[in-house]
This record gives C-alpha cells, sequence and structure tokens, in this order.
C-alpha cells in the first residue's frame, strides 16, 4: 500500500499530467477539452497540497483563462481572482506570478462584448501588469510584449488608433530585440499594424508594414525549405564514387 507520502506524489503527479494535457489541448485551440483537464488537475492539487499553493494558485489561473476563451466571463473572472488572492499573500505585489495573474484579468475584461463599459477596469489590471513585468522580467521578455499587445487591441478596440499603434509597436520592437524576423508572433504582429493603420486611414504606413509582413512570411517560408544544394552535391559525389570503384 501506499503511505501518506507516496500518495501524494502520486496525486501530484497526476495532476502534473492533467495539466500537461490542458496545455496540449489549448495549443490546438480546444479550449473547452482544455478547461477539463486544468479543472481535473485543479481538484488533484486541492487533494494534496495546502490551499494556498503557488501551483493551486497556478491552476485557478489556467482554469480562468479557458473559461474567458469560451466567452465564460464571470466563471473566469471567479477563478482568475481566486489565483490573484492566493498569490498575494505569498508574494509581494511585484512578483512576476501576480503580474500573469494581473494580465490574464485584463485580458478577460477585454474579451467581454461591452468592451466600452469595462475598458478603465481592463486598463487598470493590464497597466498593472505592464508595471511588474517591466521591473522583474527581462526588458525583451516576451510577456512584456503579449501585455503591450493586449494593451493595443484595448485602445484599438476603443477606436484611438495612435494610442493603440504606440502599444503595437512597442510589442513589435521588444519582440524583434528576441526573435528572429521570421518568427510566426512578429508575422501577426505586422499584420495588426498593417490593419490598424489601414482603419485609421493611413495607408502609407499599412502598406509598408504589410510588405515588412511579406518579407518575414518569405523569410519564414525559405527557412522551412529543404537544403537542394546539399542534396544535389550528395548525389554527385555518390555518382562518382560510383565511378571510381
Amino acid at each position: 500500500m501506499l503511505g501518506r507520502q507516496g500518495f501524494r506524489y502520486d496525486q501530484e503527479n497526476t495532476a502534473v499530467c492533467y495539466n500537461s494535457l490542458g496545455n496540449i489541448a489549448q495549443q490546438n485551440q480546444d479550449y473547452k477539452k482544455s478547461l477539463e483537464w486544468y479543472q481535473k488537475g485543479l481538484e488533484k492539487y486541492k487533494q494534496v497540497l495546502p490551499a494556498n499553493h503557488d501551483l493551486i494558485a497556478d491552476s485557478y489561473r489556467s482554469v480562468g483563462a479557458m473559461h474567458a476563451r469560451i466567452g465564460n466571463t464571470d466563471e473566469a473572472l471567479q477563478s482568475l481572482e481566486t489565483a490573484l488572492s492566493i498569490l498575494k499573500t505569498n508574494h509581494d505585489e511585484m512578483h512576476p506570478l501576480i503580474a500573469f495573474c494581473l494580465h490574464e484579468i485584463g485580458n478577460t475584461y477585454l474579451q467581454t462584448k461591452n468592451i466600452h463599459d469595462v475598458s478603465n477596469i481592463a486598463l487598470e489590471f493590464l497597466q498593472k501588469a505592464l508595471k511588474i513585468k517591466q521591473q522583474v522580467l527581462p526588458e525583451n521578455d516576451r510577456s512584456i510584449a503579449t501585455t503591450m499587445l493586449s494593451i493595443g487591441s484595448l485602445y484599438r478596440a476603443l477606436g484611438q488608433f495612435d494610442e493603440a499603434l504606440t502599444f503595437y509597436e512597442r510589442s513589435l520592437e521588444v519582440k524583434l530585440n528576441s526573435l528572429p524576423k521570421s518568427h510566426p508572433t512578429i508575422i501577426v504582429n505586422y499584420h495588426i499594424l498593417s490593419t490598424v493603420c489601414q482603419e485609421k486611414g493611413d495607408y502609407e504606413r499599412a502598406s509598408k508594414y504589410a510588405e515588412l509582413m511579406t518579407q518575414s512570411e518569405f523569410q519564414s517560408l525559405t527557412l522551412k525549405q529543404p537544403d537542394c544544394t546539399g542534396i544535389t552535391i550528395h548525389s554527385f559525389d555518390g555518382l562518382s564514387q560510383n565511378s571510381d570503384t
């Protein structure tokens, strides 16, 4: 029979597996299935860990994020606020885990249909998240770029295109300092910038970003192509060896 420690170890491992399955489902954009796995992981953690453990807080954050993805705003906010409450008992307010949770709460408000009614709340959470990240994370951390992108999207939804472009461009700058230009997330940034410039009526800038997007896409495709030159040389090398024998 498993002892108490063995039981706890087994349950924690099961929770880790559930969370990994949730991550995979999320990457496949199957958010309902991801939510199911995250909820199972949370229940396992709650059986063996203290109620204020960081892993429980992180599980609540994952559950909340998936609720937000499928439009369950109230459930999302409830889970995320529970996560934030736990984290605040364990860490000071400048901890990165708190920043990640604040970002998710801001993003949840951003995804609501009545964004004009909750824009100030969303902006407050996102700005707090950004402030913490900029102070405790490396300056080119992609998480900083992600929050900048969300703030840009908030301003875009409000029709404040100049402010939106400022944050979209800042997000792009962070990514360009840490990722190759052919990276998919940079291509997405160029696409967003081009689209917002069109919405603003600045067609010259829109064209510039569209061209940069095309160049990045071309680089991405080039990197994925097989090395045909190498294959050809290898074939001739083989032919030469056969001729010599």
